[in-house]
């Protein structure tokens, strides 16, 4: 067989068009802070300050016009090709640029408020010494190892323990077997198996457990209760417990439901689920809403939260540098780069707040029962349909409500809340599929509970009201509603 080596040495040429979204980075500082909530905004601002050396902090201007002063003092500057603007960066040059001002200019900026003069080494270990007094919440792998240092006076068994409690999670659970965290360290199997069952019995009850199961036995055996009707309970009928599945507990154990319910709600009731979350380091951080929806005689008013914003302006002695003709270029473009990305850091801040209101606008139109009544039922609206109407990308819509919170008359509500999909009765009435989980959650809360409810009843009692709602639909929202099934929502 022969080949043509013609065609193996032919190269082809061809032009290709292809059509990319080349997204400029103007464009994409405006979505991200379209999805940041206002507790986020203000520390991106404020880097933004630390970062760019023309904008400054404006004492004199009233809140309500700080960012529109910004950028009225900036229609003295000519403008630049969108193209050409680039995202702030630095380097060596732009570093020595900065000095060099600070050196030429230093008479100049020392009359200003905002100079930020350097601080002494007293002032300096002062400073540190504020920084490192402010105290932190032991973690829970700091309160086990204090306890393993007072425990275990061979080093060998105080690294063990230290090396298992790296395995523990944030509830104190051990994932890893102890011939996996023997395999890997090197240990003796046997010896860490040892270790472990010391460190099952540290505070708090329940740590090193590989599941609730586990952890919920150690505790009651760390109370001396590891031969209680509760420990059985919980060591032998484990899943008809939690399918509250009394009555064949009954049969097995040949006791009374009082016997069971009263190691229930004596004993295992006052157990912890997750022993280490006591000391888990997540902060709890207040809400600040985005927008605020009052009322105003017989009106609605909106308002866009950028009070906790830094109040903005140019620094006006770097636009007179500007008008001086013996600046080197190289400065005058470091100056100019910069005011740029200062003008565009506040378009952007703009359209974000000016996007939020008008969403702010078509939800006061259509949700405004809900707003004014005490009762009000939420009305279906779609991010389609508010996209469509404030002509916007329905990505947009979804970016802008992300984390977002309202303060109005019903308290501070996620903004995400007021959208939902829509129910149509047998009347022709239009409700929100919120309205119809409430319902669910209304039927469940006032239901016999010696008989509870099956979702297919649920379903039917939807329908009779004039609502078709699946069962499967019923069982989804009773899920979102942390409520059990029928069986384990029995009491007997």
């Amino acid at each position: 067989m022969s080949i043509d080596l013609n065609l193996q040495q032919k190269h082809l040429t061809e032009q290709q068009q292809i059509q990319r979204l080349m997204m400029l980075p103007q464009m994409q500082q405006a979505i991200h802070l379209l999805q940041l909530p206002a507790l986020e905004l203000q520390p991106l601002i404020e880097a933004h300050l630390a970062l760019n050396p023309v904008i400054d902090l404006n004492q004199e201007e009233d809140s309500d016009d700080q960012l529109e002063s910004l950028e009225e003092e900036n229609n003295e500057e000519e403008e630049k090709d969108n193209s050409e603007e680039k995202e702030i960066l630095f380097d060596e040059k732009d570093f020595e640029i900065l000095n060099r001002l600070d050196q030429d200019f230093k008479d100049t900026f020392s009359d200003e408020e905002s100079y930020i003069k350097r601080r002494t080494n007293d002032e300096d270990r002062y400073q540190s010494y504020l920084e490192q007094s402010i105290p932190t919440k032991e973690t829970l792998a700091e309160h086990l190892k204090a306890q393993a240092v007072e425990i275990f006076d061979n080093p060998l068994d105080i690294e063990i323990t230290e090396t298992i409690i790296g395995y523990l999670d944030q509830n104190g659970f051990l994932s890893s077997s102890p011939l996996e965290i023997a395999s890997l360290h090197n240990y003796n199997e046997e010896k860490v198996k040892t270790i472990l069952s010391k460190l099952q019995t540290f505070d708090p009850y329940g740590i090193g457990a590989s599941n609730l199961q586990e952890s919920l036995l150690i505790q009651l055996k760390c109370r001396e209760k590891q031969n209680t009707l509760a420990a059985k309970l919980i060591e032998n009928h484990y899943f008809d417990l939690l399918n509250n599945k009394i009555p064949n507990i009954q049969k097995q154990l040949h006791c009374s439901r009082e016997e069971i319910e009263n190691a229930i709600n004596k004993d295992i009731a006052s157990l912890t689920l997750h022993p280490g979350t006591m000391y888990s380091q997540t902060i709890s951080q207040t809400i600040i809403p985005d927008i605020t929806i009052k009322e105003d005689g017989d009106k609605l008013t909106i308002q866009i939260n950028d009070d906790f914003l830094p109040p903005l302006r140019i620094n006006k002695k770097y636009l007179q540098m500007m008008k001086e003709k013996d600046l080197a270029p190289e400065t005058k473009h470091f100056i100019d780069h910069h005011i740029s990305s200062a003008k565009w850091l506040v378009k952007n801040i703009l359209q974000r707040n000016d996007t939020l209101f008008r969403i702010a606008e078509y939800i006061i139109k259509h949700q405004q029962n809900f707003l004014t009544q005490p009762d009000g039922q939420l009305s279906p609206m779609t991010m389609k349909m508010v996209a469509e109407a404030i002509d916007l990308h329905e990505s947009t819509i979804a970016r802008a409500v992300a984390n977002k919170h309202v303060d109005c008359l019903r308290g501070i509500i996620p903004l995400r809340n007021f959208f939902s999909n829509s129910y149509k009765t047998q009347e022709g009435q239009v409700i929100s599929a919120k309205t119809v989980l409430n319902r669910v959650r209304d039927i469940i809360m006032n239901e016999d509970h010696s008989k509870p409810i099956s979702d297919a009843d649920i379903s039917d009692i939807l329908k009779k009201q004039g609502v078709n709602c699946a069962r499967r639909t019923v069982a989804k929202y009773r899920t979102e509603l942390k409520l059990g099934n029928t069986q384990q929502r029995r009491k007997y």
